[in-house]
């Protein structure tokens, strides 16, 4: 992702260049400069928008094809300024998602108004030093050169944030690309270094499921890191006790210093989590410039985090039974696939373990469906008691389920076998005492198959070779 800002005559020629990290080589008219990068078909759009600046200030963004190679487009905002027109300009892949279309175009209408917003008091400034003569009188002439004094600053508060506006860009790109919540968190805690020029941090996320806050990065120095005074665990006790009362907005503006922000991600809405930064420089926190950038920042990584969290949820969804809140047959087919490269690699074993259950169609049939569920419920508590932390439990569908062994070989999976049928002889369903008889085939790696195909297939084999065996009477019930 890429952006610019510059500053135009009426007609587009370009007067100055603020900042430009585009290929657009933007160094002569704006017209000009996009008719090079793409084309003629893209100057009659630009001419549109120029004359809706020119006669309406901030229009609608307008998004222009780059070149195909890029598989890029470009937003551009602009206001008449004075007798000037502003532009800004940032990019986006062309298949983006709508949510990051939605944030590049508020990332580009906030590059405006703080350049807008910085010309304009920086005008200001050299207009009050420029317009008054300095007379002899030692007070007049010490408010000039406060006047000067507030202008360098704001060239170098201009500066600041004009070179954050690009590194805000490629931080949103970054966050983009990343395939879970560890990496965003990650990229936040290189980039807050960064914006912020930090010397140490934390990322504070908080856990609706639990109520509480936890840290999932730190970056920078000290290993006994302090929040406001207090050690990281108390800060954290404090966190949540003031969460827990609905005071953490209130928390952290009191908690705001010079060189210590506390910031809430994001900024307007629904908490995602805190951001404790220390500062190398002290900022003025009702810098307007600063508070713009701020709320930009602290929405691109509130989107980020909440839109992972939500595609995780979405695959976490995909890959767990509704009923009885086991992992499904889609988890166990990837899982195993996994399970069975690491035993390659480490040269284990590996046991697959089927499980069909032999009387769920009495059951259905003589206490209903409600008991039934039931029963499939409490057989999958059952079986996820059962096995270690390291295996996973699974329903295969209907009265099927099935465990992934991990390190195991046949006999480990015989002995587990042997206490799941202890367990089930007397089982609590609907009120009543139950037994759970079921069939049961075990397969294992690598003397049965070397491909999960293989071992799903033995597994299954040997389930309905017992399931037989019993229904023949050739296998007596254990």
């Amino acid at each position: 992702m890429s952006s610019f800002a510059l500053m135009t005559d009426i007609d587009g020629k370009i007067i100055r260049c603020f900042y430009d990290d585009t290929d657009l080589r933007l160094n002569t008219r704006l017209g000009d400069s996009l008719d090079d990068a793409f084309g003629s078909a893209a100057i009659m759009d630009l001419q549109v928008f120029l004359d809706m600046v020119r006669e309406k200030g901030i229009p609608d963004n307008l998004a222009i094809n780059a070149p195909v190679a890029k598989e890029e487009m470009y937003f551009f905002s602009g206001v008449r300024w004075n007798e000037h027109l502003l532009v800004t300009g940032i990019s986006y892949p062309v298949n983006a998602a709508q949510e990051v279309v939605s944030v590049v175009k508020q990332t580009n209408l906030q590059q405006l108004v703080m350049t807008r917003s910085l010309l304009e008091t920086n005008h200001v400034a050299a207009v009050k030093s420029d317009g008054e003569s300095v007379p002899e009188n030692k007070k007049v002439q010490e408010q000039v050169l406060e006047y000067e004094r507030k202008n360098q600053q704001l060239n170098l508060e201009r500066n600041l944030h004009l070179r954050q506006m690009p590194l805000l860009s490629r931080m949103n790109s970054a966050l983009q690309m990343c395939n879970n919540l560890d990496e965003i968190y990650k990229v936040v805690g290189i980039f807050t270094e960064k914006l912020f020029s930090s010397n140490g941090g934390s990322l504070f996320i908080f856990r609706p499921e639990v109520n509480k806050f936890e840290v999932r990065v730190r970056w920078g120095e000290g290993e006994d890191r302090k929040s406001l005074g207090l050690a990281e665990e108390s800060f954290i006790e404090v966190l949540n006790l003031q969460n827990s009362q609905r005071k953490i907005t209130g928390f952290l503006q009191e908690g705001t210093t010079d060189d210590l922000l506390l910031l809430r991600i994001p900024e307007d809405t629904a908490m995602v989590g805190v951001l404790q930064i220390k500062l190398k420089r002290r900022i003025s926190t009702s810098d307007p410039f600063f508070a713009q950038f701020q709320q930009t920042f602290l929405r691109v990584i509130g989107l980020a985090i909440k839109n992972m969290q939500y595609r995780q949820w979405l695959q976490n969804d995909a890959m767990v039974d509704h009923l009885t809140n086991m992992y499904n047959r889609r988890f166990l087919t990837l899982q195993l696939d996994r399970e069975l490269s690491r035993a390659m690699r480490q040269g284990s074993f590996l046991s697959l373990v089927m499980l069909d259950l032999d009387e769920f169609k009495g059951i259905n049939e003589t206490y209903g469906h409600l008991t039934g569920d039931q029963y499939l419920i409490e057989f999958g508590k059952l079986l996820q008691r059962s096995v270690r932390k390291e295996d996973y439990a699974c329903r295969y569908g209907g009265d099927e389920f099935a465990l992934i062994l991990v390190e195991s070989n046949q006999e480990d999976a015989i002995m587990i076998l042997d206490r799941i049928k202890a367990e089930c002889k007397h089982v609590l369903v609907s009120e009543r005492t139950v037994s759970m008889p079921f069939s049961s085939g075990v397969s294992t790696f690598p003397t049965d198959g070397r491909s999960s195909i293989d071992i799903l297939k033995r597994a299954d084999e040997v389930l309905y070779l017992m399931k037989r065996r019993k229904r023949t009477g050739s296998l007596k019930r254990r």
